[in-house]
């Protein structure tokens, strides 16, 4: 019934030329393919919706479908993938204001983290999500607190009860600036060029990635979790590698390193559907919807 309504609107749109509305009813369609289990259906569509999104230009719908697009890789036990879009449609929906988006990436980039056994990441961005929803009174639809639900066990079955509870009032009490840091630092460095041969250790690359993001020593330090004192250090070290002077010349330099690796990120990000046959790997969450 309803995959039927999508089609007619599918069809209306197609005709009326309205080509960032389309991947609105893609993402529809695909959410439809998704409950039903049919996930390589639901891939296709939201890729189609994310290509229809960046030739309209449009930033809400292109950080919808990355959103999207996450949620299927993690529920098929593609994390690597689904980590790579989250932290794209975070860094979209961080700039465009998208408070619902950031607190779903959130979850679900703390559900990747939890399976990659990162327990303690894990719990701080559940954390982290907990207190976005809460200060702006972000409800769950139902299907999504089941998704929700199947997550946090997901987190807290990754570490001690007690250690989850500390971290996870640890990310609460983030502000939204550093738990958006927090999220996008984890892999920093693994997403710059090879062959940018940098100087730089892959934590003074993390610290330039986020100088560069316009945070403070404070920040960078809460962000990436070591003392303040110790981000001074690895300023100092940056400056000293590369013969620099200032913070913004960090950035930068930071700046141009990340645009040299974008073009081995949107690989990275390039989906197949037709190769993906019904999976059960080893370690995923299973979506029932």
């Amino acid at each position: 019934m309803a995959r039927d309504a999508y089609q007619q609107a599918l069809a209306l749109r197609r005709e009326l030329g309205e080509h960032s509305q389309l991947a609105y009813t893609l993402a529809n369609l695909a959410t439809v393919a998704r409950y039903q289990g049919d996930y390589p259906r639901a891939l296709a569509l939201e890729e189609k919706g994310l290509a229809l999104a960046r030739t309209a230009g449009d930033e809400w719908a292109a950080a919808h479908a990355l959103k999207h697009l996450s949620r299927i890789h993690l529920f098929v036990g593609q994390h690597p993938q689904a980590k790579v879009e989250c932290q794209a449609s975070l860094a979209h929906f961080s700039k465009l204001g998208g408070t619902f988006g950031t607190a779903f990436c959130l979850e679900v980039l703390a559900a990747v983290e939890a399976l990659d056994k990162h327990p303690t990441r894990a719990a701080r961005l559940l954390g982290a999500a907990d207190g976005l929803r809460q200060r702006f009174g972000l409800a769950f639809a139902p299907a999504e607190r089941a998704e929700y639900l199947r997550i946090e066990t997901t987190v807290r079955g990754s570490t001690g009860v007690d250690a989850f509870e500390a971290a996870r009032a640890e990310g609460r009490a983030m502000p939204l600036a550093t738990a958006v840091a927090f999220a996008l630092a984890a892999g920093q460095a693994d997403r710059l060029s090879p062959a940018a041969s940098s100087p730089l250790s892959r934590r003074e690359l993390e610290v330039a990635g986020l100088i560069a993001r316009g945070l403070s020593n404070r920040e960078i330090a809460e962000a990436l979790v070591i003392a303040e004192r110790t981000t001074e250090a690895h300023v100092t070290h940056i400056l000293s590698k590369l013969g620099l002077r200032s913070r913004a010349q960090i950035a930068v330099w930071s700046t141009r390193q990340a645009r040299a690796g974008v073009a081995e990120r949107e690989a990275d990000a390039a989906i197949t559907p037709s190769t993906l046959k019904r999976p059960a790997p080893s370690r995923q969450i299973t979506s029932t919807g």
